[in-house]
């Protein structure tokens, strides 16, 4: 078997690039807040979804609510990822991730309103 690039580099280089490549998941996870955070704001979405109140701004309650359940999932997915990786394997529960995600953008792309 060939060499694998990373075994060539010093532990200060490695360190580097693993930092680098950990830093994606928390620039990603930054933009999903603000396209997140963005949405919320826009009217069309707040009328569309029922979530303003009649002055045509945004319902805090419904705000925090929905600003909530997106932490949760991120909890109960991060420990279920997990559970699923030690049983069936890193990238078995990659895959699964992927198409858990998959489903649920496909449910909030479909989405007429909160309930």
């Amino acid at each position: 078997m060939g060499t694998k690039f990373w075994e060539k580099m010093s532990g200060a280089q490695l360190t580097f690039m693993v930092s680098l490549f950990i830093s994606f998941g928390y620039f990603f996870e930054g933009y999903n807040q603000g396209n997140m955070g963005f949405v919320n704001t826009a009217p069309s979405y707040q009328r569309l979804m029922g979530v303003d109140n009649k002055l045509g701004v945004l319902d805090p309650t419904k705000e925090g609510g929905i600003v909530a359940i997106y932490y949760i999932g991120g909890i109960i997915g991060g420990f279920w990822g997990g559970q699923v990786a030690d049983k069936y394997g890193r990238i078995k529960a990659m895959i699964v991730g992927c198409l858990w995600t998959v489903v649920g953008g496909s449910l909030m792309t479909a989405a007429q309103n909160l309930a």
